[in-house]
């Protein structure tokens, strides 16, 4: 599940995420643990929405090979994924 839909984006348009996330958190009222397993399957590191970009694709670059080390089901064979300073 994505918390900004099609139709949120579209009235996104070119927003910041310092702009628009908040809106979308107040709108959707999401519990706070919805919320952190969100964060966490789509890689979006600590403060994200305050960050430019370069520094946003960096910091979401280490989390990304997390996330699938997560989503492999246990007891199966582990990707052996670099880890990332």
């Amino acid at each position: 599940m994505a918390l900004v839909e099609w139709a949120d984006n579209i009235a996104i348009s070119d927003d910041a995420p310092e702009v628009y996330w908040p809106a979308q958190l107040a709108a959707k009222n999401l519990p706070a643990e919805m919320l952190a397993r969100q964060r966490h399957w789509h890689a979006l590191p600590d403060g994200w929405e305050n960050m430019d970009y370069p520094g946003f694709l960096a910091a979401r670059r280490k989390l990304m090979g997390q996330v699938v080390r997560d989503a492999l089901p246990p007891g199966r064979a582990r990707l052996s994924l670099p880890q990332l300073a």
